[in-house]
């Protein structure tokens, strides 16, 4: 669409300045007469001369394109003598094809003003340095943004890789705490869960999105392979969902920080615990994430900076304008509220 209207717009300056050019330099007299009180002029034109015009216009168009092509290609390595020995040439050899078509009497033998074929011939030629070096610049802009989103999108792939392996080594260690223990049928659920929570990181989330649904299957099998660390009734994991899911897409593995978070500082062997989290889906395709537990372990607690510093960057990268992250810390308690516009 840019494209067309850039097309447009060169049409309308050339039919536009090429209409004013000739018609006022062709005229040869001007003659007014009052016929019954009414003021008429008379216009009489050169034929001849408006080819001429036409013919030096065609001469300032190859060059005003040739210079812009110059400018655009080779601006890139600066403002440098080539650059300016390029232009200049364009330049002198427009002014050379107007003096001999002048001298060789072509395409029409009338001879015109210098000052009419140089000056039009340097009024595009100025005009092709401002439309090249605009050209210049926008070009130079999108792949300055190019490059910006190719860069977020390399960072978003690297956040990704680092939590996969934060949160695989996480489950490995929980499961690893039942192998001194008796031989369960807890264990074999337990493997099938964690066979999940692999599927779901190898295959989905590798995508840009994926159904919410799929993401709260996972929060659920996490929480589970979590809670086998604890004997029962030890930690109460209370899931809460508001609304609808369906159709809704969101960026996977968005919220497992968040829980991870809150086995790691909100549980403890031999204490009861809780942790609380509420989704709440609007018609509008706007959801709320809300996890809240009291904080049971205080070792730095300030220091969880990866897998939540990781999430606010993804965030940002992905909803740069269309979430709120709120967290209330304090020493007793952790407290996130999130919201998503997914539209």
């Amino acid at each position: 669409m840019n494209r067309w209207i850039e097309v447009i717009v060169n049409i309308a300056f050339w039919g536009i300045t090429g209409w004013l050019i000739t018609s006022s330099y062709s005229i040869v007299s001007l003659d007014h007469e009052i016929i019954d009180g009414v003021e008429t002029i008379q216009v009489e034109r050169d034929t001849a001369l408006m080819y001429k015009i036409i013919w030096y216009l065609s001469i300032a168009a190859i060059m005003f394109y040739l210079n812009v092509v110059v400018i655009i290609q080779k601006a890139d390595s600066g403002i440098n003598p080539q650059l300016f020995l390029l232009i200049g040439s364009v330049l002198i050899v427009a002014i050379l094809i107007t003096q001999l078509s002048e001298r060789m009497g072509f395409p029409v033998l009338l001879r015109t003003p210098a000052t009419l074929s140089v000056g039009l011939i340097f009024f595009y030629f100025s005009t092709s340095i401002a439309y090249g070096a605009a050209k210049h610049s926008l070009k130079k802009e999108k792949q300055h943004q190019k490059l910006i989103l190719d860069k977020k999108q390399a960072e978003l792939n690297l956040l990704r890789n680092q939590l996969q392996p934060h949160f695989l080594f996480n489950a490995l260690n929980n499961l690893l705490s039942l192998v001194d223990q008796k031989k369960s049928p807890v264990l074999a659920g337990s493997i099938d869960k964690l066979s999940s929570l692999l599927r779901y990181v190898i295959d989905e989330i590798q995508a840009d999105k994926v159904e919410v649904q799929k993401e709260i299957d996972f929060i659920k099998q996490y929480a589970d392979l979590q809670m086998l660390r604890y004997d029962k009734d030890e930690v109460d994991f209370d899931l809460t969902i508001n609304g609808t899911a369906k159709n809704l897409l969101i960026e996977p593995g968005i919220f497992i920080p968040f829980i991870e978070n809150a086995f790691k500082y909100g549980t403890k062997p031999e204490e009861h615990s809780k942790i609380k989290v509420v989704l709440i889906f609007s018609e509008l395709g706007t959801l709320q994430f809300y996890i809240h537990n009291k904080v049971l372990v205080n070792n730095q607690l300030d220091r969880k900076g990866t897998g939540i510093a990781y999430t606010r960057e993804r965030l940002q990268m992905v909803y740069p304008a269309k979430h709120k992250l709120m967290i209330d810390q304090t020493d007793h308690s952790f407290e996130v509220t999130l919201e998503i516009d997914t539209k």
